[in-house]
């Protein structure tokens, strides 16, 4: 491993996905992750419709976050299910982006 690798999988684990920086502890499908969560993303709300939208993206260790998954899988994070829309890989962190549409009222 390059030099570089190594100071980045050192801030990915001590900084990034730390609890005591970014980092907060969340249940993905049935397993307890430490992770972020990016909730300011993009919401649509359509309340003729009855509908709402939220897009969230979750960060995670890509070694510990399970196999990679395609869209229109559902994936359940903290009893909430979502729709992955796009599922990314890059120096050992998952970015998968997440949708979800529910009830307005």
């Amino acid at each position: 491993m390059t030099a570089f690798k190594e100071l980045v999988e050192a801030d990915r684990s001590r900084v990034f996905l730390s609890p005591d920086d970014f980092g907060e502890e969340h249940t993905v499908d049935d397993v307890l992750l430490t992770c972020v969560l990016d909730t300011d993303v993009r919401s649509t709300r359509a309340p003729e419709l009855g509908v709402e939208s939220g897009d969230v993206r979750l960060f995670a260790a890509a070694e510990e976050i399970g196999q990679r998954r395609e869209a229109g899988d559902v994936m359940d994070v903290d009893g909430s299910l979502y729709t992955i829309t796009s599922w990314q890989e890059d120096m050992g962190v998952a970015q998968v982006s997440l949708s979800s549409a529910r009830s307005a009222y």
